[in-house]
């Protein structure tokens, strides 16, 4: 932008050097710098024009104003077709009647270059500051917004420019007393602290995750477990591994992949998180942000309301949208603002006091994926799972868990991570075992009956001291840090680990892990019921993409728990956990994978990202 495009600016800009500019006028230029990039670019070189003393001292004590009104550079002595002060003698007169004594060349000479180093040294603390205002323009057009602050960092710099400028048109400086040793400079602010964490470690060596550690603005990545920081600004944010951010000021950070939730204190002065492809501000609230591997932007508001953006620019946007309690929306990776299910367990809210099962980074619970959680212990443990329509609902006293006759597989889209529940029948048919078509091809023959539900433990049977407790191996299952999928004989159950990758960014999925068995429950119950010794067999199947990757068949209560250990490949689509009936029927095959997870490791790939 040229001055000269511009008349009103320019001319304000004079007045502002010289120190006649009014209140109206003052305001005036703010609203113009406000707006406009290019009048504060334009501003910015006006200001370095009038403190280049180098080029304006040496002839006359401020800038030319051609008629036209752009501003025309004098050449400085010593440059092609000037004189120094002592080589002319008449531009030695001239000089001391235009800086207004009558001053020997030396004086003259010696008072100029005082000027010059103290508005050189003015200058570079004045460029320093505006660097900092460019760079932060943006979010300081938003708080002002919120805040009501009118005056900001260019405030500071019209400041230094008027104390530059009085140096500049004084009557008389004096040689300045010789400078101290510059100041160190200040160190950078606390922006927030850790309250509690729970078997954290980050990815930084040395780092701590200690409670009270604080942090300055900074880069940082969370590779395993939970962290609770509490920012200056009022916000609360738990941090969920495996996440990537960096913390960008007292109420603001900049998430580049995982999950956090943030809930807002009183007294805040609001918080905006940052990512990828869109921004989230908040609005008194409390709420998540998810940000998958694909870089894509989930909200989910818990309590009052954001505003979900497209682009980092928490103040520009090409779309947006409000979201309220109650609601989830997301942002494409093509910048589109898009409406999504609102799952509240998707991220965790709260640390518990307690560690469970579902690491963070490093091991995802299938067991509360289950049962809608987000595989880290945000699931109910007391839910059951309706394998024929994949609703998840509380497990309440005397439950009955009828017998089903197998009808083919359905489709999860309930559940986020679970792909399909199927009864495991080959005389009706292919057996199906994810949303895709992949087909259980070794799939023994089977009776074709099961039960409904499945659970975290329990079989849902009215017995008194048995309901919600497994025991494989003589160890006890069913709870939060022991927990176990229990799967009466028919049935299947197929996790989709896509869906899984795509929620861990910066983590891969590299085994997968359980103990299977017939719980001793079963010989229990049978001998409540008034029978002898169970001798019922059960087989148990792992599948991947329809393949067997592990069985155990013909195992009875005798059998105790066998483990379970395979090895995943990045290409591995759908996890299939099976249990037929042994060739016996389905009488008290009261099967069950216990502690069943997913090791994660780092990510190596993702972290060299740019």
């Amino acid at each position: 932008m040229s001055l000269s495009a511009n008349s009103e600016l320019l001319g304000l800009l004079e007045a502002l050097c010289e120190e006649t500019i009014t209140d109206a006028q003052f305001a005036r230029l703010q609203e113009l710098l406000h707006d406009a990039p290019e009048a504060q670019h334009a501003y910015v070189e006006y200001m370095a024009f009038a403190a280049d003393l180098r080029r304006t001292v040496s002839t006359c004590t401020g800038p030319v104003v051609a008629p036209s009104g752009d501003i025309e550079s004098v050449a400085p002595a010593g440059e092609t077709g000037a004189h120094t002060a002592a080589e002319t003698p008449a531009d030695s007169g001239e000089q001391a009647s235009l800086i207004g004594s009558n001053e020997t060349p030396w004086e003259i000479n010696a008072r100029q270059e005082a000027i010059r180093t103290h508005a050189e040294r003015l200058f570079e603390q004045f460029r320093v500051k505006e660097a900092q205002r460019q760079q932060e323009l943006a979010y300081r057009q938003y708080r002002a917004q919120r805040r009501k602050l009118f005056i900001g960092m260019g405030s500071l710099a019209a400041l230094l420019i008027l104390v530059f400028a009085a140096w500049l048109l004084g009557p008389d400086p004096q040689l300045p007393e010789p400078e101290a040793p510059p100041a160190s400079p200040a160190p950078p602010p606390i922006v927030a602290q850790i309250i509690r964490s729970l078997n954290a470690q980050w990815a930084q060596e040395g780092l701590s995750t200690a409670p009270g550690t604080e942090f300055t603005p900074s880069a940082m990545s969370l590779t395993e477990g939970l962290v609770e920081l509490a920012f200056d600004g009022g916000t609360e944010v738990v941090i969920q591994a495996p996440a990537d951010l960096r913390l960008e000021g007292i109420d603001q950070m900049f998430l580049r992949g995982g999950a956090i939730s943030a809930r807002i204190t009183k007294g805040s002065s609001g918080f905006i998180v940052r990512t990828p492809t869109g921004t989230v501000v908040d609005y008194g609230t409390e709420f998540g942000v998810i940000v998958n591997s694909h870089g894509e932007t989930e909200a989910l508001v818990y309590k009052g309301k954001v505003g979900l953006r497209s682009g980092s620019d928490p103040v520009r946007s090409v779309a947006s949208r409000m979201l309220e309690e109650g609601q989830a929306g997301a942002v494409n990776t093509v910048g589109k603002v898009i409406s999504r299910t609102f799952r509240p367990r998707q991220v965790v809210r709260e640390i518990p006091e307690q560690a469970g099962f579902g690491i963070p980074g490093k091991r995802f619970d299938l067991t509360d994926a289950l049962v809608g959680g987000n595989g880290f212990g945000t699931g109910d443990a007391n839910q059951k799972v309706d394998t024929r329509s994949g609703a998840v609902s509380s497990i309440r006293a005397n439950s009955a868990n009828p017998k089903i006759k197998g009808t083919g597989g359905i489709p999860a889209p309930a559940l986020r991570f679970v792909d399909y529940f199927f009864v495991p029948d080959p005389d009706s048919g292919p057996v199906s075992v994810s949303s895709e078509g992949h087909q259980f091809v070794d799939c023994p023959r089977t009776n074709g009956y099961a039960y409904l539900h499945l659970t975290n433990g329990g079989f849902l049977r009215h017995l008194p001291g048995i309901v919600g407790e497994q025991i494989l191996g003589g160890r006890l299952y069913g709870s939060h840090t022991e927990p176990v999928i229990s799967m009466h004989a028919n049935i299947g159950v197929t996790f989709d680990l896509q869906a899984i990758r795509n929620s861990l960014p910066g983590a891969r999925i590299e085994r997968f892990t359980a103990l299977c068995g017939i719980s001793k429950t079963a010989g229990i119950a049978k001998q409540r019921e008034g029978g002898g010794d169970i001798q019922h067999r059960a087989d148990f199947w792992v599948l991947v993409d329809g393949q067997a990757r592990f069985s155990h068949q013909h195992m009875q209560i005798q059998s105790g728990a066998a483990p379970v250990s395979i090895e995943l490949k990045d290409s591995d689509r759908f996890l299939s956990l099976v249990v037929t009936d042994g060739g016996d029927n389905d009488g008290f095959d009261w099967g069950g994978f216990a502690l069943p997870g997913l090791e994660l490791a780092q990510d190596d790939r993702a972290s060299q990202q740019p």
